[in-house]
């Protein structure tokens, strides 16, 4: 009996420094009452080996072995007083250090439970019948994860830290090749992550051939100061994100001029009611448009082909203007790392003749960016060079923080992303 209590308490390697156990039940709530062998000790003072017994203490565990009830270990365990010196002194209590009261089981349990992103301090502790502020304290004391080695193509981006931080964007580097956190900076200013990038050692440094950034020159400054062989590449998402806010602005320009106060469909109150209503048509790839669509003040029903042919007709330049939208998303599709110079210096030629002032200014961004738009047609281990790894990251990031309420301390932020976000990240001791 006393040993299969043993077993299901995991108490496996205490089995020789028990001498009894005895189960006490509450209505939500066990207590094992375990007595402790006595132990053949040395006085700490003068280190004589004989003693008597003075007196038995007890001490209370948390040990979290049982899912839907808490469980607490109450040891009892002996004090000695020394026959040469007359020292009293105690022997050490199984499962926990001298002040703590909780059990390395459910320490571990608690550690595996903040892997979990989407677990907070608060959850943990009410699981495992302890305080939030102490599972704070446990990660804080196990859980302090190292900057990862860098890679020969890395990621840039940054995340919202909240209104109450003094800096309110954090910057993360990121693998492009494994998907891991290489390392979390507190800042995104160009001469603070300058200097702490700096920190890193050279010959890391100079091993970085691609850095794959958003649209941002800090980033760029950042790049060409700290890692002197990396060739700069732009997430193809965010110059479709430009391309997209342009036609956007065209549209609304475009709709406010049919905008009338009558809300019956006279005269031109049409064309506003489609352009607000179908905005999304001219920014969705059409292979993701639903085949058919009901037009309720028409009372009618049109093919995805013939409502978009529909808007466009609405007005000549919002048809140029989506045509050339449409060029540069098919050169985005197909072009590859050795066809692109020509192609793209055309397209950037045509959009700077166009006559929309918004795709004049994506004509211009287009020419800034050219060499870092050119290079995210590299395939590193048949992948094209993108930002959507680090993207994945940013959303699990936020929900770390949108869980927890935001961080006061961005240091147990930053170790709360690397020890969840990445595999197989170390505890202390271990």
């Amino acid at each position: 009996m006393l040993n299969d209590t043993i077993n299901i308490l995991s108490l496996e390697s205490y089995r020789e420094q028990i001498e009894t156990i005895e189960l006490v039940k509450e209505k939500n709530h066990l207590v094992y009452l375990i007595k402790q062998k006595r132990q053949n000790i040395a006085c700490p003072t003068c280190g004589f080996m004989e003693s008597h017994i003075h007196s038995y203490m007890r001490k209370k565990i948390v040990h979290s072995i049982h899912n839907d009830m808490s469980c607490h270990l109450l040891i009892t365990y002996h004090r000695y007083r020394c026959k040469h010196c007359k020292q009293v002194y105690s022997e050490p209590v199984m499962l926990a250090k001298r002040y703590e009261t909780i059990s390395q089981y459910t320490r571990m349990n608690v550690l595996d439970d903040l892997r979990v992103s989407t677990n907070t301090f608060t959850f943990i502790g009410s699981k495992h019948n302890i305080s939030a502020q102490t599972v704070i304290n446990l990660f804080d004391e196990y859980v302090e994860p190292r900057r990862l080695k860098l890679s020969v193509v890395i990621c840039m981006d940054e995340f919202y830290l909240g209104k109450r931080s003094k800096l309110k964007y954090a910057c993360v580097l990121l693998d492009f090749v494994s998907g891991a956190i290489i390392e979390v900076f507190d800042t995104r200013h160009k001469h603070k992550l300058i200097d702490q990038l700096l920190r890193i050692p050279i010959t890391e440094r100079m091993a970085v051939q691609y850095v794959i950034i958003d649209m941002w020159d800090s980033y760029r400054a950042v790049i060409h100061k700290c890692f002197p062989n990396a060739k700069i590449a732009v997430d193809s998402f965010h110059v479709i994100w430009h391309l997209n806010r342009a036609m956007n602005d065209i549209r609304i320009r475009v709709m406010n001029r049919y905008k009338k106060n009558s809300s019956s469909l006279i005269h031109n109150d049409i064309y506003y009611y489609m352009l607000k209503k179908y905005y999304f048509f001219l920014v969705v790839d059409y292979d993701r448009l639903a085949k058919e669509y009901v037009i309720p003040k028409l009372k009618t029903t049109y093919t995805k082909d013939n409502l978009l042919y529909y808007l466009l007709s609405i007005d000549k330049e919002l048809r140029a203007a989506f045509e050339l939208k449409e060029i540069y998303r098919d050169f985005n599709k197909t072009a590859d790392q050795y066809t692109t110079l020509e192609d793209l210096e055309d397209l950037i030629q045509k959009f700077r003749k166009s006559s929309s002032e918004e795709m004049k200014k994506v004509g211009k961004m287009l020419h800034n960016w050219q060499a870092e738009i050119l290079n995210s047609f590299t395939k590193v281990e048949g992948k094209r060079l993108s930002n959507s790894k680090i993207e994945n990251k940013n959303s699990q990031i936020k929900t770390i923080m949108k869980t927890a309420n935001g961080y006061k301390d961005f240091y147990r932020l930053r170790n709360r992303i690397l020890f969840s976000l990445n595999k197989n990240t170390s505890i202390k001791g271990k």
